[in-house]
């Protein structure tokens, strides 16, 4: 991690209504690299590194396609997952829960199960400040609201 880093919201040029905090964070990769998209509700804004600012400010999340991700997320079902054996007792409601949380965030089940099993497979470790918890980094927040 670079000096001085990570930042704290009130040093980022975020406008209303990120300014008391966002639910989730996301940096760009490939073509998108220098960008980080930052989260709240059903609203999104991408910043941008090189100058310094939020690019086309406050998006509906509706209009977010998953920019980052040049190449598409191939089709993954619970079985082939790495921790599939973690839900083998309640594998359909699992199922159900992915189909149910793909439907809220507006995106395909086979996005959020991709990304399950991309992180999954790097088994990073994160420690966040600010309460998130899991591979995905659920903010208490969001997960209030989901389950």
């Amino acid at each position: 991690m670079d000096e001085g880093y990570p930042l704290s919201l009130n040093e980022w040029k975020l406008i209303d209504p990120f300014l008391s905090g966002v639910d989730s964070v996301v940096n760009g990769k490939g073509a998108y690299e220098s960008k980080t998209y930052f989260f709240k509700g059903s609203q999104y804004m991408r910043y941008d590194w090189a100058s310094d600012q939020i690019e086309n400010g406050v998006q509906d999340i509706g209009s977010w396609r998953l920019e980052f991700n040049v190449n598409p997320v191939p089709s993954i079902d619970a079985n082939t997952l790495p921790f599939s054996n973690k839900v083998t007792e309640n594998k359909d409601a699992f199922l159900a829960k992915v189909i149910e949380l793909s439907a809220k965030l507006l995106i395909p089940p086979k996005w959020l199960m991709g990304i399950m099993n991309s992180e999954s497979i790097n088994h990073r470790i994160v420690n966040a400040n600010g309460g998130a918890v899991g591979l995905i980094q659920f903010m208490p927040a969001t997960v209030k609201k989901v389950f």
